[in-house]
């Protein structure tokens, strides 16, 4: 497994998490058992979403940009060994 792969990966569960924690807040937001007050609540839920979805679509970005480069290198080496046949 390559760096890129693994950091994308890490990326998407960060970005799974900031999902997870916008969904608590928003859970606790309709439930009503916040100490805190609804423009604050819905500040965070927004700020939470935004940062999981931004990261999850940068994480995908990176592992698409490392599959491009994958099948780049296995042509490479594909045209390499039929010049050598």
């Amino acid at each position: 497994m390559k760096k890129e792969s693994i950091h994308s990966m890490l990326l998407g569960l960060v970005g799974g998490y900031l999902l997870f924690l916008a969904w608590e807040l928003l859970d606790k937001y309709r439930s009503g058992s916040g100490e805190m007050p609804d423009a604050v609540f819905i500040a965070a839920i927004a700020l939470f979403t935004a940062g999981g979805i931004g990261v999850l679509i940068y994480a995908w970005i990176i592992y698409r940009k490392q599959r491009e480069q994958e099948k780049e290198e296995a042509g490479k080496q594909d045209t390499e060994q039929d010049g050598k046949a």
